[in-house]
C-alpha cells in the first residue's frame, strides 16, 4: 500500500514539473515573440504623450543623468522639461508626466497609471481640476 502511495505522489510531481518546464518554455516564446513589439509601443506612447503636453516641440531629447526626464526642443530652443512625477494618491503613486516650462511654471500633465476611486479620484485627471494649472 505504500508504494502505490509513494509512486502516486511522484507521477503527481513529474506531471506539475513536466507542466512548469512546458508553461516557462510557451511563455519565453511568446515574450521573445512580442517582447520588441511592447517596447516600441510603450516608446510610441510616451513620444505621444510628450507631444500632447508640449505640442509645439519638434523633439524631446533624454538629460543626461536623469531618468525619464527630456528637454523639448522647439527650432533648436528649449522649451519645456518632460518631468516623470509620482505623487502618492489614495490607491498608490499616481505616475505622470509633468510638462514645466523653462520660467518653471507648470504647463500641463497627463496621468499615465493611477489606482485611484473611478468618479471620485480619478477626476485630477480631467477637465474642471486639471484646467487650473
Amino acid at each position: 500500500m505504500a508504494d502505490k502511495n509513494e509512486s502516486g505522489i511522484f507521477k503527481v510531481a513529474m506531471n506539475l514539473i513536466l507542466t512548469c518546464l512546458v508553461s516557462g518554455c510557451i511563455i519565453g516564446v511568446v515574450y521573445a515573440a512580442t517582447g520588441k513589439i511592447a517596447y516600441e509601443k510603450a516608446e510610441q506612447m510616451k513620444q505621444d504623450s510628450m507631444k500632447s503636453l508640449v505640442p509645439q516641440a519638434e523633439k524631446f531629447d533624454p538629460v543626461p543623468g536623469e531618468k525619464d526626464t527630456f528637454v523639448a526642443e522647439q527650432g533648436g530652443k528649449k522649451v519645456a522639461y518632460i518631468i516623470p512625477t509620482a505623487p502618492k494618491g489614495y490607491g498608490g503613486a499616481i505616475k505622470m508626466l509633468t510638462a514645466v516650462s523653462m520660467d518653471g511654471t507648470v504647463m500641463d500633465y497627463t496621468v499615465l497609471e493611477a489606482n485611484e476611486t473611478p468618479g471620485l479620484g480619478d477626476r485630477g485627471a480631467k477637465s474642471p481640476f486639471k484646467d487650473q494649472f
